[in-house]
């Protein structure tokens, strides 16, 4: 679709609801991406710091204390996103993308604007970057692989054999 379309669409879609006459749309403005000067590390703190791993779980792998009881605002229950798999994220994979996400929230599924809570709002990039650290490349196999296994199958995803089979993204 042609740009002027996509508006078209946009415009549309807004009209559908009241929530957007009622709530005019809010700038973002955006920190300058310090490209290389960026400190994983100091994510990694604001990641624990800010909570993220209360939805996201420690790793990112939607495991947190906090992700099975998650509800969006109509009472669904919903999962926070898994941060390992980049190829899944809706919005897209790049830190400038996942920075958007973190200072404009995501409405209605739980996820809040950190635009007020991240001081200086530098440390917004840091996260981001962490962020897009645990990111993990995706395993496409065409074949599934079969291991020779000796004795009963397992019984749960836990079992000890588990780890022998080779990992395949589906």
């Amino acid at each position: 679709l042609s740009e002027a379309t996509r508006w078209q669409l946009v415009h549309y879609l807004k009209s559908l609801s009241p929530v957007f006459e009622a709530t005019p749309p809010q700038p973002l403005a955006l920190p300058p991406d310090p490209g290389a000067g960026h400190e994983v590390a100091r994510g990694q703190v604001l990641y624990q710091e800010l909570g993220c791993a209360a939805c996201h779980g420690d790793q990112g792998r939607a495991n947190g204390p906090s992700a099975a009881g998650l509800v969006d605002d109509w009472g669904m229950k919903i999962r926070p996103a898994n941060l390992t798999q980049g190829w899944t994220y809706r919005g897209g994979a790049t830190p400038k993308d996942i920075l958007t996400r973190l200072m404009a929230g995501i409405d209605g599924a739980g996820m809040p604007s950190y635009a007020e809570a991240i001081t200086p709002v530098e440390d917004a990039w840091h996260l981001a970057y962490y962020v897009t650290s645990l990111q993990e490349r995706p395993r496409w196999n065409p074949i599934t692989a079969v291991a020779a296994l000796q004795g009963p199958l397992p019984d749960s995803p836990d079992d000890p054999p588990w780890p022998m089979a080779e990992r395949t993204d589906v």
